[in-house]
């Protein structure tokens, strides 16, 4: 019985780091995808710096991306908008006042995660299937989904 238990262990054990294997090679083509997407679409010194970023922190406000990459705020935020009108990006919430946008990037998300970011999730407050999308008062951005809290 030991033996048996032992085996069940080293045989899940191995599932998950296929699994892992699979998301990281995943990840890595998204990356150099995405490498020459951003290049193609901003034509800017920074697509990498922006990429970089993007790929650290997938959900993210605009102004804490700005500090992230001590870009300019009147670049970083011309770079964000090239890349969401590409389709790449979505806002989650819109700025409003002093509050800064928050974005999320789901293709990276889709990965980590295994599950799919549907685009209707785009609100402050916004349900699907799978996701529940919001930011508490304090800014803080929640992805809730039917087993996890994604912060």
């Amino acid at each position: 019985m030991f033996g048996e238990l032992n085996l069940q262990l080293l045989k899940a054990i191995i599932s998950q780091a296929k699994e892992n294997t699979q998301k990281v090679q995943d990840i890595l083509s998204l990356y150099e995808l995405m490498k020459n997407k951003i290049v193609a679409t901003t034509h800017s010194q920074y697509a990498i710096q922006v990429l970089d970023a993007i790929f650290a922190q997938p959900i993210f406000k605009t102004s804490d991306f700005i500090k992230r990459t001590g870009i300019t705020k009147t670049t970083a935020m011309d770079l964000l908008k090239q890349i969401r009108e590409s389709g790449d990006l979505q806002i989650i919430r819109q700025a409003c006042g002093r509050q800064a946008a928050i974005l999320v990037y789901p293709a990276l998300l889709n990965i980590t995660e295994g599950k799919k970011l549907c685009k209707a999730c785009r609100t402050q407050t916004s349900l699907c299937s799978e996701y529940a999308i919001f930011t508490n008062t304090m800014g803080f951005v929640f992805i809730l989904t039917n087993t996890n809290i994604i912060t």
